[in-house]
């Protein structure tokens, strides 16, 4: 892998290969006093993208009161990136943690992620509800084998490949040894839908009103209140403001990524 991309530079300028992962989940606020353990916190997300030709790694953050983190919140930020191994950053980060006493709020998470790395410093970009869209409009369907009839396990897919000729497929492999597998991803007689950029520059924002956390989870953040400095509270207030008088019993794994929905073959 590191010879083809050594390879890719040298030899190809119009190559992006980028990878991206989701961090673990950031508790927020993160306190050392005794009663924050057995309370519900915020979350604080953070998705990963390193750009393995020029070697810059990108954060995009958000807080659960901003959006959820399903596959549009993936997409959305992939659509978004203008693409300045993404693994080695997020352990980098996860290494920075550790000298970390308190989280007071977002904003501390986004200031230690800048911080975590020194040498070709962490560019952090701070997700805004109006940056998630909804990709409903887009024709795409779950497919379950490729054009030769082999079955599809996307979650065991190691790398993707796409080419700007071809919008409508996508090649993927399991292994870095294997050979490229096509897999068609358009609805039948759309060969073509996706060749105009036309719908992916007219999608719609995904949420038109505040995200509400579960009732269980505001009161938590009510008691952690008192531990955390008056200065760092907006996040918090904000929060209560837009969950008054809501009942929500909504569970924890809302926020867990959905699963791709669509037509199969």
């Amino acid at each position: 892998m590191k010879e083809e991309l050594k390879s890719v530079k040298q030899t190809n300028r119009k190559v992006l290969v980028i990878a991206f992962d989701l961090q673990e989940t950031l508790s927020t606020p993160s306190l050392i006093v005794g009663p924050a353990f057995y309370l519900r916190k915020a979350w604080t997300y953070n998705l990963g993208i390193h750009d393995c030709i020029s070697g810059q790694a990108s954060m995009f953050m958000w807080t659960d009161a901003t959006a959820k983190r399903g596959r549009e919140e993936i997409a959305s930020i992939l659509l978004k990136a203008s693409y300045l191994p993404c693994d080695r950053d997020l352990a980098q980060i996860e290494k920075h943690k550790r000298y970390l006493r308190q989280i007071y709020c977002p904003e501390d998470w986004y200031e230690a992620v800048r911080k975590s790395k020194r040498a070709n410093p962490i560019e952090v970009i701070v997700m805004e509800q109006k940056d998630f869209l909804s990709f409903q409009k887009v024709p795409m369907v779950k497919k379950t084998i490729t054009e030769d009839k082999e079955p599809v396990n996307f979650t065991k897919a190691r790398c993707f490949r796409f080419e700007s000729g071809e919008p409508n497929t996508m090649v993927i492999k399991r292994e870095l040894n294997e050979t490229f597998k096509k897999v068609y991803i358009g609805k039948r007689g759309n060969r073509l839908v996706l060749q105009s950029g036309d719908i992916l520059d007219n999608l719609d924002c995904k949420y038109n009103k505040p995200v509400k956390l579960n009732s269980k989870k505001v009161e938590d953040l009510q008691k952690l209140l008192r531990y955390i400095p008056p200065i760092n509270q907006n996040f918090y207030v904000t929060i209560f403001e837009q969950c008054a008088g809501e009942h929500i019993d909504e569970t924890e794994d809302q926020n867990i990524a959905e699963d791709v929905d669509g037509e199969e073959d």
